[in-house]
Protein backbone atom coordinates (compact mmCIF):
# COMPACT_ATOMS: atom_id res chain seq x y z
CA UNK A 1 0.00 0.00 0.00
CA UNK A 2 1.13 3.53 -0.75
CA UNK A 3 0.39 6.25 1.85
CA UNK A 4 -1.66 8.96 0.06
CA UNK A 5 -0.01 12.35 -0.20
CA UNK A 6 -3.37 13.95 0.54
CA UNK A 7 -3.56 12.18 3.91
CA UNK A 8 -0.08 13.36 4.88
CA UNK A 9 -0.96 16.93 3.92
CA UNK A 10 -4.19 16.77 5.93
CA UNK A 11 -2.22 15.64 8.98
CA UNK A 12 0.28 18.46 8.48
CA UNK A 13 -2.49 21.04 8.05
CA UNK A 14 -3.96 19.77 11.35
CA UNK A 15 -0.77 20.67 13.21
CA UNK A 16 0.90 17.26 13.18
CA UNK A 17 4.58 16.58 12.56
CA UNK A 18 4.03 13.82 10.02
CA UNK A 19 6.82 11.70 8.50
CA UNK A 20 7.04 8.69 6.19
CA UNK A 21 7.99 5.56 8.10
CA UNK A 22 9.47 2.08 7.80
CA UNK A 23 6.75 -0.24 8.94
CA UNK A 24 8.89 -3.17 10.10
CA UNK A 25 11.43 -1.05 11.99
CA UNK A 26 8.78 1.37 13.31
CA UNK A 27 11.01 4.34 12.58
CA UNK A 28 10.93 7.37 10.24
CA UNK A 29 11.99 6.86 6.63
CA UNK A 30 14.01 10.08 6.62
CA UNK A 31 17.73 10.54 7.21
CA UNK A 32 17.31 12.37 10.50
CA UNK A 33 14.10 13.22 12.33
CA UNK A 34 15.44 15.11 15.37
CA UNK A 35 14.58 18.49 13.84
CA UNK A 36 10.95 17.41 13.48
CA UNK A 37 10.69 17.00 17.24
CA UNK A 38 10.87 20.81 17.42
CA UNK A 39 9.12 21.84 14.22
CA UNK A 40 6.70 20.43 11.69
CA UNK A 41 7.99 19.66 8.21
CA UNK A 42 7.18 22.10 5.45
CA UNK A 43 4.59 21.50 2.75
CA UNK A 44 7.46 21.08 0.28
CA UNK A 45 9.14 18.43 2.44
CA UNK A 46 5.95 16.46 2.86
CA UNK A 47 5.18 16.68 -0.86
CA UNK A 48 8.66 15.41 -1.75
CA UNK A 49 8.58 12.55 0.75
CA UNK A 50 5.12 11.23 -0.03
CA UNK A 51 5.47 11.62 -3.80
CA UNK A 52 7.46 8.41 -3.42
CA UNK A 53 5.95 5.10 -2.34
CA UNK A 54 6.01 4.67 1.43
CA UNK A 55 4.45 1.75 3.27
CA UNK A 56 3.84 3.55 6.56
CA UNK A 57 3.31 6.94 8.15
CA UNK A 58 4.24 8.13 11.64
CA UNK A 59 3.55 11.17 13.79
CA UNK A 60 6.03 12.82 16.14
CA UNK A 61 4.58 13.46 19.57
CA UNK A 62 5.23 16.44 21.81
CA UNK A 63 5.91 20.07 20.97
CA UNK A 64 6.10 19.82 17.17
CA UNK A 65 2.58 18.37 17.02
CA UNK A 66 1.08 20.98 19.36
CA UNK A 67 1.68 19.03 22.58
CA UNK A 68 0.43 15.74 21.23
CA UNK A 69 0.57 12.76 23.59
CA UNK A 70 -0.63 9.20 23.24
CA UNK A 71 -1.24 6.37 25.68
CA UNK A 72 0.13 3.15 24.22
CA UNK A 73 -1.38 -0.16 25.42
CA UNK A 74 1.11 -2.97 24.80
CA UNK A 75 1.17 -6.74 25.29
CA UNK A 76 -1.81 -7.30 23.03
CA UNK A 77 -3.70 -4.45 24.65
CA UNK A 78 -4.70 -6.62 27.61
CA UNK A 79 -5.31 -3.65 29.93
CA UNK A 80 -7.22 -1.50 27.46
CA UNK A 81 -10.72 -2.67 28.43
CA UNK A 82 -10.08 -2.35 32.20
CA UNK A 83 -8.73 1.16 31.56
CA UNK A 84 -11.80 2.08 29.48
CA UNK A 85 -14.01 0.96 32.36
CA UNK A 86 -12.11 3.07 34.88
CA UNK A 87 -12.19 6.20 32.72
CA UNK A 88 -15.80 5.62 31.72
CA UNK A 89 -16.86 5.43 35.35
CA UNK A 90 -15.24 8.82 36.00
CA UNK A 91 -15.86 10.76 32.80
CA UNK A 92 -17.68 9.02 29.96
CA UNK A 93 -17.92 12.21 27.82
CA UNK A 94 -14.13 12.53 28.01
CA UNK A 95 -13.67 8.95 26.85
CA UNK A 96 -15.96 9.59 23.88
CA UNK A 97 -13.86 12.57 22.71
CA UNK A 98 -10.57 10.71 22.36
CA UNK A 99 -9.00 9.50 19.12
CA UNK A 100 -8.50 5.74 19.40
CA UNK A 101 -6.89 3.25 17.03
CA UNK A 102 -5.89 -0.40 17.23
CA UNK A 103 -2.42 -1.60 16.24
CA UNK A 104 -1.49 -4.75 14.29
CA UNK A 105 -0.46 -6.59 17.49
CA UNK A 106 -3.84 -5.99 19.13
CA UNK A 107 -2.55 -3.04 21.13
CA UNK A 108 -4.20 0.37 21.29
CA UNK A 109 -3.28 4.03 20.84
CA UNK A 110 -5.26 6.70 22.66
CA UNK A 111 -4.47 10.09 21.12
CA UNK A 112 -5.04 13.61 22.47
CA UNK A 113 -3.37 16.97 22.94
CA UNK A 114 -2.60 18.62 26.27
CA UNK A 115 -3.05 22.33 27.00
CA UNK A 116 0.50 22.56 28.41
CA UNK A 117 3.90 21.12 27.46
CA UNK A 118 3.97 17.32 27.62
CA UNK A 119 6.75 15.38 29.31
CA UNK A 120 8.84 12.62 27.75
CA UNK A 121 7.67 9.02 27.53
CA UNK A 122 6.32 7.66 30.84
CA UNK A 123 5.73 4.09 32.00
CA UNK A 124 2.26 3.94 33.56
CA UNK A 125 1.76 0.24 34.26
CA UNK A 126 4.13 -2.71 34.37
CA UNK A 127 3.68 -6.35 35.29
CA UNK A 128 5.41 -9.74 35.32
CA UNK A 129 4.78 -11.83 32.21
CA UNK A 130 6.50 -15.17 31.53
CA UNK A 131 9.16 -14.47 34.13
CA UNK A 132 9.95 -10.97 32.86
CA UNK A 133 8.86 -7.49 33.85
CA UNK A 134 7.12 -5.89 30.87
CA UNK A 135 5.60 -2.50 30.21
CA UNK A 136 1.85 -2.79 29.73
CA UNK A 137 0.87 0.88 29.38
CA UNK A 138 3.09 3.86 28.60
CA UNK A 139 2.88 7.29 27.03
CA UNK A 140 4.60 8.73 23.99
CA UNK A 141 5.37 12.40 24.59
CA UNK A 142 8.31 14.74 23.98
CA UNK A 143 10.88 12.99 21.81
CA UNK A 144 8.55 10.16 20.85
CA UNK A 145 6.65 8.98 17.78
CA UNK A 146 4.19 6.31 16.72
CA UNK A 147 3.03 4.62 13.52
CA UNK A 148 -0.61 5.22 12.75
CA UNK A 149 -3.53 4.99 10.34
CA UNK A 150 -3.51 4.58 7.31
CA UNK A 151 -0.46 2.35 7.76
CA UNK A 152 -1.68 -1.18 6.92
CA UNK A 153 -3.32 -3.02 9.85
CA UNK A 154 -3.63 0.14 11.96
CA UNK A 155 -7.38 0.63 12.36
CA UNK A 156 -8.92 3.93 13.41
CA UNK A 157 -11.94 3.11 15.59
CA UNK A 158 -12.90 6.46 17.10
CA UNK A 159 -12.32 10.09 16.16
CA UNK A 160 -10.05 11.51 13.49
CA UNK A 161 -6.43 12.67 13.35
CA UNK A 162 -7.53 16.00 11.91
CA UNK A 163 -9.73 16.78 14.95
CA UNK A 164 -7.68 15.69 17.96
CA UNK A 165 -9.09 17.05 21.27
CA UNK A 166 -7.03 19.21 23.62
CA UNK A 167 -7.35 18.17 27.27
CA UNK A 168 -7.04 20.11 30.50
CA UNK A 169 -4.72 19.05 33.31
CA UNK A 170 -7.57 17.37 35.18
CA UNK A 171 -8.78 15.51 32.09
CA UNK A 172 -5.29 14.27 31.26
CA UNK A 173 -4.77 13.25 34.87
CA UNK A 174 -7.96 11.16 34.72
CA UNK A 175 -6.51 9.19 31.81
CA UNK A 176 -3.03 8.75 33.31
CA UNK A 177 -4.06 7.94 36.86
CA UNK A 178 -6.58 5.37 35.60
CA UNK A 179 -3.72 3.66 33.77
CA UNK A 180 -1.50 3.79 36.87
CA UNK A 181 -4.21 2.08 38.89
CA UNK A 182 -3.64 -0.99 36.71
CA UNK A 183 0.05 -1.19 37.57
CA UNK A 184 1.11 -4.61 38.89
CA UNK A 185 4.72 -3.84 39.82
CA UNK A 186 5.45 -1.66 42.84
CA UNK A 187 8.92 -0.27 43.35
CA UNK A 188 10.24 -1.10 46.81
CA UNK A 189 10.43 1.79 49.21
CA UNK A 190 13.89 3.30 49.49
CA UNK A 191 15.90 2.15 52.54
CA UNK A 192 15.93 4.65 55.37
CA UNK A 193 19.10 5.98 57.01
CA UNK A 194 20.38 4.04 60.02
CA UNK A 195 19.13 5.62 63.22
CA UNK A 196 20.68 5.73 66.63
CA UNK A 197 18.83 3.38 68.95
CA UNK A 198 17.39 4.25 72.33
CA UNK A 199 18.50 2.54 75.52
CA UNK A 200 15.80 -0.05 74.87
CA UNK A 201 17.17 -0.76 71.41
CA UNK A 202 13.96 0.34 69.59
CA UNK A 203 14.28 2.64 66.58
CA UNK A 204 11.91 5.64 66.57
CA UNK A 205 11.52 5.51 62.79
CA UNK A 206 10.84 1.80 62.79
CA UNK A 207 8.29 2.28 65.55
CA UNK A 208 6.57 4.99 63.48
CA UNK A 209 6.56 2.70 60.45
CA UNK A 210 4.55 0.20 62.49
CA UNK A 211 2.07 2.40 64.32
CA UNK A 212 2.35 6.02 63.15
CA UNK A 213 -0.88 7.63 61.89
CA UNK A 214 0.30 8.26 58.33
CA UNK A 215 -3.25 8.85 57.04
CA UNK A 216 -3.79 11.71 59.45
CA UNK A 217 -0.32 13.06 58.59
CA UNK A 218 -1.12 13.14 54.86
CA UNK A 219 -4.44 14.89 55.44
CA UNK A 220 -2.75 17.41 57.74
CA UNK A 221 -0.48 18.38 54.83
CA UNK A 222 -3.29 18.79 52.31
CA UNK A 223 -3.53 15.32 50.79
CA UNK A 224 -7.19 14.46 50.20
CA UNK A 225 -8.46 10.91 50.56
CA UNK A 226 -10.62 9.98 47.54
CA UNK A 227 -11.61 6.32 47.70
CA UNK A 228 -10.38 2.77 48.35
CA UNK A 229 -10.09 -0.11 45.89
CA UNK A 230 -8.25 -3.45 45.98
CA UNK A 231 -6.74 -2.63 49.40
CA UNK A 232 -5.37 0.68 48.04
CA UNK A 233 -6.37 4.05 49.50
CA UNK A 234 -6.17 6.73 46.81
CA UNK A 235 -5.25 10.36 47.51
CA UNK A 236 -5.16 13.62 45.56
CA UNK A 237 -2.17 15.89 46.02
CA UNK A 238 -2.32 19.30 47.75
CA UNK A 239 -3.15 22.25 45.50
CA UNK A 240 -5.27 20.15 43.17
CA UNK A 241 -8.98 20.75 43.66
CA UNK A 242 -10.35 18.44 40.97
CA UNK A 243 -9.42 15.35 39.05
CA UNK A 244 -8.32 11.90 40.07
CA UNK A 245 -5.68 10.40 42.31
CA UNK A 246 -2.03 11.41 42.67
CA UNK A 247 -0.86 8.63 45.01
CA UNK A 248 -1.96 5.48 46.81
CA UNK A 249 -1.44 4.01 50.27
CA UNK A 250 -1.31 0.23 50.65
CA UNK A 251 0.12 -1.86 53.48
CA UNK A 252 1.43 1.37 55.05
CA UNK A 253 3.49 2.18 51.94
CA UNK A 254 2.80 5.48 50.17
CA UNK A 255 3.26 5.29 46.38
CA UNK A 256 3.33 8.56 44.41
CA UNK A 257 2.15 8.85 40.80
CA UNK A 258 2.21 12.61 40.30
CA UNK A 259 5.20 14.59 39.06
CA UNK A 260 3.85 17.66 40.90
CA UNK A 261 3.76 16.31 44.45
CA UNK A 262 6.92 17.75 46.02
CA UNK A 263 8.67 16.84 48.25
CA UNK A 264 7.84 13.39 46.94
CA UNK A 265 9.27 12.10 43.67
CA UNK A 266 7.05 10.42 41.05
CA UNK A 267 6.92 6.65 40.66
CA UNK A 268 8.48 6.04 44.07
CA UNK A 269 7.21 4.55 47.31
CA UNK A 270 7.77 5.70 50.88
CA UNK A 271 7.44 4.11 54.31
CA UNK A 272 5.62 6.16 56.99
CA UNK A 273 8.87 7.35 58.58
CA UNK A 274 10.02 8.75 55.22
CA UNK A 275 6.63 10.45 54.74
CA UNK A 276 6.95 12.02 58.21
CA UNK A 277 10.53 13.12 57.57
CA UNK A 278 9.75 14.77 54.24
CA UNK A 279 6.56 16.49 55.38
CA UNK A 280 7.49 17.47 58.94
CA UNK A 281 11.29 17.77 58.98
CA UNK A 282 12.34 18.90 55.46
CA UNK A 283 13.99 15.54 54.77
CA UNK A 284 16.22 15.57 57.86
CA UNK A 285 16.00 12.01 59.17
CA UNK A 286 18.01 12.65 62.34
CA UNK A 287 15.71 15.52 63.27
CA UNK A 288 12.66 13.37 62.55
CA UNK A 289 13.99 10.52 64.72
CA UNK A 290 14.57 12.96 67.57
CA UNK A 291 11.07 14.38 67.29
CA UNK A 292 9.51 10.92 67.25
CA UNK A 293 11.59 9.81 70.22
CA UNK A 294 10.31 12.83 72.13
CA UNK A 295 6.76 11.79 71.25
CA UNK A 296 6.88 8.28 72.68
CA UNK A 297 7.97 6.41 69.54
CA UNK A 298 10.38 4.34 71.63
CA UNK A 299 9.72 1.83 74.40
Amino acid sequence: MRIPLETAKNYLDSGLSVLPAKRKEKCPAVKSWKAYQERRPTQAEVSAWFANAHEAVCIVTGKASENLEIIDFDNGGELFDPWVNLVGDRDKPLLDRLVIEQTPSGGWHVIYRYDAEVSGNMKLAQGPRNGKLVTLIETRGAGGLFLCTPTPKYELLQGDFTTIPTLTENQRDTLLSSARQLNEHWVSAAPEPVQKTSSSGLLPGGDYNQRGDVKNLLEKHGWKYLYSKNDNDYYRRPGKDHGSCSASLKDRTFFVFSSNAAPFEPWKSYFPFAVYTLLECYGEYSVAAGELAANAYVA
